[in-house]
Parts: structure tokens; C-alpha cells; sequence
């Protein structure tokens, strides 16, 4: 899905690139300084981190729940192979 600024049309983001994709409306960081508060902005902010924050731990519990399931399907007589994408996520971690 494509989005982009509803305020000023920027594009925000390409999406997958398809021509008849859908699109989303959001607000770019241009905009969001001109028509929000001070206030606002740092209440958006810290959500914002908070939201990441969260998924930073979701990404680790994934990643583990992954780790622990490849453990065990050799014992349940099943092959596991990560995607070339998990390969490259694993190399980091070790």
C-alpha cells in the first residue's frame, strides 16, 4: 500500500510498487511540524518510541520462539530452513 502526505501529497511511502495499489493518507514530518502543537508533537513522539521499543521486544520473542522451534523439529522428524531473509537476521545474533 502506498501512502502519502494528505496535507501536501509527498509521497511517504512507495509501498510494493504496483501501479493500481491501494493508498494510505498519513502526514510527513514537514507537515506535522506546521499544523501540530509542540505539545502534540512530543506526545506523538513518544509514542512513537514506545511503539518501537515494543516491537524491538516482539522481533527478539519471535526470533527466539524461531531459535527454540528449529531446535525441535529434527526430535519431531522435520526439516527447517530458514528463509534467506532469517539467514541474514540470524548472522547478527549469532
Amino acid at each position: 500500500m502506498r501512502t502519502i502526505c494528505a496535507w501536501c501529497q509527498l509521497l511517504i511511502d512507495e509501498g510494493s510498487g504496483v501501479v493500481d495499489e491501494p493508498v494510505s493518507q498519513s502526514i510527513c514530518f514537514d507537515c506535522a511540524e506546521k499544523v501540530l502543537s509542540k505539545d502534540a508533537l512530543a506526545a506523538l513522539t513518544k509514542h512513537m518510541l514506545e511503539m518501537i521499543r515494543m516491537q524491538g521486544l516482539l522481533l527478539e520473542m519471535v526470533g527466539d520462539l524461531y531459535e527454540v522451534a528449529q531446535s525441535l523439529a529434527p526430535k519431531a522428524g522435520m526439516g527447517m530452513q530458514p528463509a534467506p531473509t532469517v539467514k541474514a537476521w540470524q548472522q547478527p545474533r549469532g
